[in-house]
């Protein structure tokens, strides 16, 4: 995935923020407890995710694994940014794990790109969505979400503006520029 902005017209406008975030919202691995010596433990944190994801109450659990915060359980089953970046490039030096911030949203780990943007004109990601270790049923989808945004915004509200970026090609996006605008300079220009 490359990531760009160029715009003759507009010098000062800031890169955006790029999050990532993996389609699938936890791994299968974590969730089923496949290396539990106890046969009564796997699955457990997979219902209590599906039920908290679904908004259902869980019922019939082990009273220790009731008084686990969902956060928590994301935090352990989600997608790991040093098991997904395969590659990263900001301009023409290399970034890794490091320069990335980790966010827990009620859809999975989302990871911003954080550090000084100023004066790159392109990001190069290589990302690895790890399908094996994706929920099942799910909806068929393989992938990532970017979201592109400025510093403060919120990731919860931008999720439904992101762009899907799936394996199975090379994804490009090309961002002219980010710029917020006053609504009281936005209401006068509209006059």
């Amino acid at each position: 995935m490359i990531i760009s902005a160029y715009d003759d017209h507009q010098s000062n406008l800031p890169f955006p923020l790029i999050s990532i975030c993996n389609i699938n919202p936890a791994r299968g691995t974590k969730l089923y407890n496949i290396q539990s010596a106890e046969s009564q433990d796997r699955g457990v944190d997979y219902e209590i995710f599906s039920d908290a994801f679904q908004g259902r109450s869980s019922e019939n659990l082990p009273e220790s694994k009731l008084k686990v915060p969902i956060f928590k359980l994301m935090e352990k089953a989600s997608h790991q940014i040093d098991q997904m970046l395969r590659s990263c490039k900001v301009g023409q030096r290399h970034c890794s794990v490091l320069n990335f911030t980790k966010s827990i949203l009620p859809n999975g780990a989302c990871y911003t790109l954080a550090g000084d943007l100023t004066g790159i004109d392109e990001i190069q990601l290589v990302l690895d969505p790890q399908s094996y270790d994706y929920l099942v049923p799910n909806q068929g989808f393989i992938g990532f979400r970017i979201l592109l945004h400025g510093y403060g915004d919120s990731l919860w509200a931008l999720i439904p503006t992101a762009v899907y970026a799936g394996p199975t090609f090379h994804t490009m996006l090309r961002a002219v520029g980010l710029k917020k605008v006053n609504n009281v300079l936005l209401n006068y220009m509209m006059l």
